[in-house]
């Protein structure tokens, strides 16, 4: 019998890891899989519901609303679901870690893998429907749109690995995780278009990277779009390889709490 090399043992195990998350995914609750769908369309329908309310109003130049919209929610739901969800991971597989072959950074990696392409999936899924629908959402530029969305998903990754140790370690904190996406959803462009803050509000939101990735993404999306000129493609690169780094200093640094918490 041939033995496995540990590049082997690892693949095995993040197959394994994969199809145990996407099966707990679908089966976590009634709505399961349709509920990551309805979700960005109750926002939708919220924001629009807000729009006619106010006579139609017009918040953004050279783009439709409901393509501006539909694009910012979900490019803040990719972020918001990987960091949300593997602030929770490492609690959630604990009983895996009775096999050493078994780590915590490999339950992190496998469940931001499949958190991207759930979301990607969602995206082409949404764009699609809006497209056939009559509304100009396809991406001027799919290969930065695709870059500025792996881009967010790192940001999230990043973030999500710090949030995963914190969680790991004082369990209580993940209210603390999952209440911070709400005003994050406000202050992200996601919703709410950046362009109506009063001027000095707009100086301390451009320090919140999200904001980046949601515009950037936009831009890719919509060439004609009248963005800010505050955008830096460098600075959410900055704090995406930031984050990833201090990520996995934490979980080399926790690994050993985390096993045998």
């Amino acid at each position: 019998m041939l033995k496995r090399t540990g590049l082997r043992v690892m693949l095995d195990v993040w197959r394994a890891l994969f199809l145990r998350e996407a099966f707990t995914r679908i089966s976590a609750d009634r709505l399961g899989w349709s509920w990551i769908f309805i979700e960005p369309l109750l926002h939708l329908g919220i924001m629009v519901g807000i729009r006619q309310l106010m006579g139609r109003v017009r918040m953004v130049t050279g783009v439709e609303f409901i393509p501006f919209l539909i694009v910012g929610i979900l490019s803040f739901f990719l972020f918001r679901n990987v960091v949300t969800r593997l602030a929770t991971v490492v609690n959630a597989n604990a009983a895996l870690f009775a096999y050493r072959q078994v780590q915590p950074i490999d339950t992190v990696c496998v469940r931001a893998f499949l958190e991207g392409c759930i979301q990607f999936m969602v995206f082409f899924i949404l764009v699609t429907i809006l497209h056939l629908l009559d509304f100009n959402i396809l991406p001027d530029d799919p290969a930065l749109a695709l870059f500025y969305f792996f881009v967010l998903w790192l940001l999230g990754l990043g973030l999500g690995m710090i949030f995963c140790v914190m969680v790991a370690t004082f369990r209580e904190s993940e209210q603390f995780v999952s209440i911070s996406m709400l005003p994050m959803l406000i202050i992200s462009g996601a919703m709410i278009p950046v362009q109506v803050f009063p001027h000095a509000v707009q100086q301390w939101l451009w320090w919140n990277p999200v904001l980046h990735g949601v515009e950037l993404t936009r831009l890719a999306f919509f060439s004609s779009y009248k963005a800010m000129n505050n955008l830096s493609p460098l600075y959410l690169l900055a704090w995406s390889v930031g984050l990833l780094f201090v990520g996995l200093l934490l979980q080399l640094r926790y690994k050993t709490r985390m096993l045998v918490r």
